[in-house]
């Protein structure tokens, strides 16, 4: 009996974070999605993660009414991007938007809605919330860390998958956390083809990739895998 190897059929669901591995170092990206070998946690990493369930927990259990505001039901800092994030979350609510914290959301090739782990799934999207009425849409991310170019991509794809969900007005919105600054982009039908041609070319380049190339960068310095942390890589 014979097997058809991982290696084979290639990396067949993306998200912008596989997008960007490959984009980085499409060797690191066999390493981690076809081979699954794991990297370690950092401090950084933790704390991003201990950050962003914080607030995933505030907005599930709080913003519960109160006259004409709302109140926390989880304590969050009251300074910052921290009372930012609530003007913007109580406006949302008050203004009549169904919001979702955490939402994860897979589609196949047509843009369809399918299961997150289903053979179909291609392209994965997580959002730390998605706020709907009618159809616009504001879709937001909370950020530790630095400002990068690629949260640039992050939302053109965010973006296209609101447009692909039905939305015909879409507004993103990346809260950082660590800068306390926030960074704001709107999007029209207009650049749904410019959007889609972008996105799926990134796709492209990952799910018909069969060679994984090794990258030899700065990045090299820093990856889990190099040979001097005793992994794979010959670099």
């Amino acid at each position: 009996m014979s097997f058809i190897s991982m290696e084979d059929v290639g990396i067949t669901a993306v998200s912008h974070s596989r997008m960007k591995t490959h984009e980085g170092c499409p060797r690191k990206a066999k390493y981690k999605f076809i081979d699954k070998l794991k990297e370690p946690g950092n401090d950084a990493m933790n704390r991003g993660l201990e950050i962003h369930k914080q607030l995933e927990g505030w907005m599930v259990n709080g913003l519960k009414p109160k006259g004409g505001d709302y109140s926390d039901g989880v304590d969050i800092p009251r300074t910052g991007i921290y009372n930012r994030i609530r003007k913007d979350v109580a406006r949302l609510k008050l203004g009549g938007y169904s919001l979702q914290p955490e939402l994860q959301a897979a589609y196949d090739k047509d843009w369809e809605p399918c299961s997150w782990f289903g053979p179909q799934a291609w392209m994965r999207v997580v959002y730390d919330y998605v706020a709907t009425h009618g159809t616009h849409h504001v879709l937001a991310d909370y950020k530790t860390g630095k400002v990068y170019e690629d949260h640039d991509q992050q939302a053109d794809l965010y973006a296209l998958s609101a447009f692909k969900s039905g939305a015909t007005a879409v507004d993103v919105v990346f809260y950082y956390i660590d800068q306390n600054t926030v960074q704001p982009y709107t999007y029209d039908p207009d650049e749904l083809p410019a959007l889609e041609e972008q996105v799926l070319a990134r796709a492209e380049a990952v799910t018909s990739d069969r060679l994984y190339p090794t990258n030899f960068s700065w990045r090299c310095e820093y990856c889990h895998f190099r040979r001097e942390n005793g992994g794979p890589c010959a670099h």
